[in-house]
C-alpha cells in the first residue's frame, strides 16, 4: 500500500478591494492626460489635477473607460480618462441629489 502525505496550502485573502465608482461620484483626478474620447488613439493634453465629477462611465472605446468633469477651477480635467487616473474623494465619493425647491407666493423668480 501506498501512502502519500497530504499537500496543504495556505491561501491569503490579500486581495484589494477594487472601488466601484459611479455617475455622478466626486472623485479626486491625481492629473494626467485626458482624452478627446474613449477609443485608442485619441488625441490626448495635460489636465491638471483637482476635484471632478463622473459624468460617463464605460465610455465605448474601452481605452479611456472614465469621462470626468472639473469641479472646481483646482482642475481643467474635461475629457475621457483611463483607469487608475483618479481616487475617491475624502469623505465619500457620492454625490448629493437635491429635489428642486418650490418658490413660495410672492417670491422673486430668478
Amino acid at each position: 500500500m501506498d501512502l502519500k502525505k497530504a499537500v496543504t496550502q495556505t491561501v491569503k485573502n490579500n486581495q484589494t478591494t477594487k472601488k466601484s465608482y459611479n455617475v455622478g461620484d466626486v472623485v479626486n483626478f491625481k492629473g494626467g492626460t485626458h482624452y478627446v474620447s474613449s477609443y485608442p488613439g485619441s488625441q490626448g493634453y495635460n489636465a491638471r489635477a483637482g476635484k471632478a465629477k463622473i459624468t460617463i462611465k464605460n465610455g465605448s472605446g474601452k481605452a479611456h473607460p472614465w469621462h470626468l468633469i472639473h469641479t472646481d477651477s483646482g482642475s481643467n480635467v474635461y475629457g475621457w480618462v483611463d483607469d487608475g487616473t483618479f481616487e475617491e474623494k475624502e469623505g465619500g465619493t457620492h454625490a448629493v441629489s437635491r429635489k428642486p425647491r418650490h418658490k413660495q407666493a410672492g417670491e422673486n423668480p430668478v
